[in-house]
């Protein structure tokens, strides 16, 4: 039997992104990744893996009436996409 882990985050601030009339932030989420397999039936390996949803977020802040520098704030955009978890079976063997 074998099993393991891997989490994954960077250690860093946001990441920000400037524009002219806009900013965009992306906030740092942690990631994990992790595996069971056993060799059994017929020789073979059976492999479960999961990994989490990779939640990708930001926040966007767009201006009026000039730049970042000298506009007003128009809106404020706080969106976040889930793309769910990955369950995955793999056999693997000599044939």
């Amino acid at each position: 039997m074998n099993w393991g882990f891997n989490y994954r985050r960077e250690f860093y601030n946001e990441f920000r992104v400037w524009d002219v009339d806009k900013i965009e932030q992306y906030p740092k989420v942690g990631s994990i990744f992790s595996w069971v397999e056993v060799q059994a039936w017929g020789g073979l390996v059976y492999r479960f893996e999961a990994r989490d949803s990779r939640d990708r977020c930001r926040v966007r802040t767009r201006y009026i009436n000039g730049n970042i520098a000298t506009g007003n704030i128009d809106e404020i955009e706080d969106s976040c996409s889930d793309a769910g978890p990955v369950l995955a079976i793999k056999i693997r063997g000599t044939f």
